[in-house]
């Protein structure tokens, strides 16, 4: 990890491309060399230089794979991360890959597909067992193709964040990755994990009192509000409809007629 500190402007393009080559896939990197990675996304180079990393999929995506064994059987399977299913497979004592390995046959894993959506990935899966049973292969699976492939992910905070920094506005967070941005919103980890984000800007008369009704709704307190919406909050002011849209937070709970605009400014 990086620790000593870089002087403004270090991370140049060449700098940062070195910088990515160090590792395998774009987790490790974030991880790793935060400045390096968060000077990439302000450049608009991420794409580039970390071209060769290895891509996972997602609780949305899949890709299907095969172990296909030197006895001409093969296992067909999908799964969102097909590093993390080999390690499973190597280890499960009830897996049939399992089995095959400790009974000492060689093997060959491909992957078939890149990483594509479920109802995709499920007719893929088995278009290759019917594949591989028409080219005369033994084929192992024992469960009915079109399974999950693993367990659908929990969105527990550490993934919610993961996936939020895949996006540079919450938009693109909300329709790539529907599940992730409700959990946190519910969870209200949102302003959270998504203040890396690049605010989008609103055109001129974005901002009603229904909407600012609306984004009010996201939190608790007027500091938050300030904080994180400014010119919904701004506009709030402007047509005296503070204390009507905030009057679920929290603050205005102490007593009517208490939280002025300047103790509320000062709060």
């Amino acid at each position: 990890m990086n620790t000593k500190r870089k002087p403004n402007g270090y991370w140049t393009k060449e700098r940062c491309h070195e910088e990515a080559l160090k590792y395998t896939t774009m987790k490790d990197f974030r991880k790793n060399s935060k400045k390096a990675y968060w000077a990439s996304l302000n450049m608009k180079i991420t794409d580039d230089i970390c071209s060769h990393m290895i891509i996972f999929g997602n609780v949305i995506k899949r890709c299907i794979y095969s172990y296909e064994f030197s006895d001409n059987s093969v296992y067909v399977g999908l799964t969102y991360n097909i590093k993390n299913r080999h390690d499973r497979h190597t280890k499960d004592i009830n897996s049939m890959v399992y089995k095959k390995i400790n009974q000492k046959f060689t093997y060959d894993l491909k992957q078939l597909t890149n990483y594509i959506e479920i109802e995709q990935s499920k007719y893929f899966e088995k278009y290759y067992v019917d594949e591989y049973r028409k080219s005369g292969w033994i084929i192992l699976n024992i469960a009915k193709t079109g399974s999950l492939g693993g367990n659908i992910l929990k969105w527990t905070k550490e993934r919610c964040q993961e996936e939020a920094l895949k996006y540079k506005h919450r938009n693109e967070f909300q329709k790539n990755s529907g599940s992730a941005y409700n959990s946190s919103r519910s969870n209200s980890w949102l302003n959270e994990i998504c203040k890396h984000m690049i605010e989008t800007k609103k055109p001129n008369g974005y901002w009603t009192k229904e909407k600012c009704h609306e984004e009010a709704l996201k939190y608790e307190t007027i500091k938050d509000f300030q904080k994180n919406s400014i010119k919904a909050c701004k506009y709030a002011w402007k047509m005296n409809i503070m204390t009507e849209i905030c009057s679920h937070m929290l603050k205005y709970r102490k007593k009517k007629g208490h939280w002025t605009k300047e103790k509320c400014h000062e709060e």
